[in-house]
């Protein structure tokens, strides 16, 4: 495990590679998070059953604040095959974002969709640890797994009114394009980033 200066309070698996000691070093300082018995950060792959249990949790929980139903993305079979998806089997990734007592207080997931493109999925961090860049640093870590893996592109869909995650993932250098995938909601926004396989 590498652990960083705490003031960024993010520690990261090294197992994920692609540089990330170079763009921790890079990163600006950001305050703290406000929670601190979160104030040290790791990120790592969901490995076990209770890691993708904890995954599943966490996504429903992201599911519930929405505001908006995703019936069309098939959500039940979605959870109920998580471990398949997302798994190294399925050429995809769950990310947990760990805190100092064990708590999962934020996931993602990567989802092969073929002809070297991949999915970035179900991006959340729980609200209390919002604000010090662990969104960012997540966001990051998924793009690394992701080359690790091989892929050309990630591509993603969010809504217009999910001002700070489309800030987010323009700032990490995504950029709008035509659907990919089914999503009926008025507001939905694809984007897609270039990967860099030799990291």
């Amino acid at each position: 495990m590498l652990t960083l200066p705490m003031r960024y309070g993010t520690a990261i698996d090294h197992t994920v590679g692609c540089g990330l000691v170079g763009y921790f070093n890079r990163v600006r300082e950001r305050p703290p998070v406000h929670n601190r018995d979160a104030d040290e950060i790791s990120i790592r792959r969901a490995e076990s059953h209770d890691d993708y249990r904890a995954f599943t949790d966490l996504a429903c929980e992201y599911l519930d604040s929405l505001g908006f139903e995703v019936d069309f993305q098939d959500v039940d079979r979605e959870m109920a095959e998580a471990q398949r998806r997302y798994g190294e089997a399925g050429r995809g990734a769950a990310l947990l974002v760990v805190n100092r007592a064990g708590e999962v207080v934020g996931i993602a997931a990567l989802r092969d969709l073929g002809a070297g493109a991949c999915e970035l999925k179900r991006m959340y961090v729980k609200p209390t640890h919002r604000g010090s860049g662990i969104g960012r640093s997540l966001c990051e870590t998924a793009i690394c797994v992701a080359q690790r893996l091989g892929y050309q592109t990630m591509r993603l869909d969010t809504m217009r009114r999910m001002t700070a995650a489309t800030r987010l993932y323009e700032s990490l250098g995504f950029r709008r394009i035509q659907p990919y995938t089914l999503n009926p909601l008025p507001d939905a926004q694809f984007y897609e980033r270039e990967l860099d396989t030799s990291a």
